[in-house]
């Protein structure tokens, strides 16, 4: 049974989702815009974008866009000039100005006991004994005492 893609609302949040850098959203929104796309979905590291009309699904990657039915097409959807032909697809593709993923912050982690209580991802220290170098316990004594 196939996976369910999951259905983005709109190109700007699948790239914000996908975290596609803001050099490369104006080149996208331009070339989907006059292509025009029904739909975006989760694809991989990227978005699938189908079309309203003919032609193949775009599939638009951090750093490059394939789909594209013609160099006609690429020129006049793009208006940018960095595009080549992949022969066994026989498709047409174009590069993205910048080809990279903006790093999204992380949540911290939380580990879990074998007991499956969870555990702090940090955790905090209460200084040092100066006479047997040992960690205080929370209640802010040491093996020394």
């Amino acid at each position: 049974m196939a996976r369910e893609l999951r259905r983005f609302e709109s190109l700007a949040e699948a790239l914000a989702v996908k975290g596609f850098p803001p050099e490369n959203h104006e080149l996208i929104e331009r070339f989907t815009s006059r292509i025009g796309i029904k739909a975006y979905y989760e694809h991989g590291k990227g978005i699938q974008a189908r079309r309203r009309g003919f032609g193949p699904h775009l599939e638009i990657m951090p750093g490059s866009t394939t789909g594209f039915i013609s160099q006609d097409e690429v020129i006049r959807a793009a208006a940018w000039g960095d595009y080549w032909y992949i022969e066994p697809k026989s498709i047409w593709a174009i590069k993205h100005p910048v080809d990279a993923v903006v790093a999204k912050p992380r949540e911290p982690r939380v580990r879990a006991t074998p007991q499956g209580r969870p555990v702090a991802a940090e955790e905090k220290s209460y200084g040092v004994c100066p006479e047997c170098f040992t960690q205080f316990s929370a209640s802010g004594t040491c093996a020394c005492v």
